[in-house]
């Protein structure tokens, strides 16, 4: 597994330490290679590639199409009728009630 970070993506939306720093802790328990590099560096390092299989990522929506094949997200959480301004307001929302993640593993 390689993990991707499309700078083009964080240079308009960037993240702060904070939120890096959580990401790329997750991201290294998930698989041993992260990559940063812009959209053109990672379609071109991507195509020589027999196969690459990605979740669906809407943010990335504009990429990942012409790089790989990509496969619907698991529906591990509820849909949220209301903009959330930030992660934890998004959080609070799909957790309420949720007292450990096996809830969203056994529904």
């Amino acid at each position: 597994m390689v993990g991707i970070a499309v700078t083009d993506f964080h240079q308009a939306w960037p993240w702060n330490a904070h939120r890096w720093h959580w990401v790329g802790q997750r991201m290294g328990e998930l698989g041993a290679l992260r990559w940063h590099a812009d959209a053109q560096q990672l379609g071109q390092a991507l195509r020589g590639a027999r196969r690459v299989r990605t979740v669906a990522e809407p943010h990335l929506a504009a990429w990942l199409s012409d790089w790989a094949e990509c496969l619907a997200p698991a529906d591990l959480f509820p849909e949220v009728a209301k903009r959330c301004d930030s992660f934890m307001q998004w959080w609070k929302v799909v957790s309420q009630g949720v007292a450990t993640a096996e809830h969203w593993l056994t529904r």
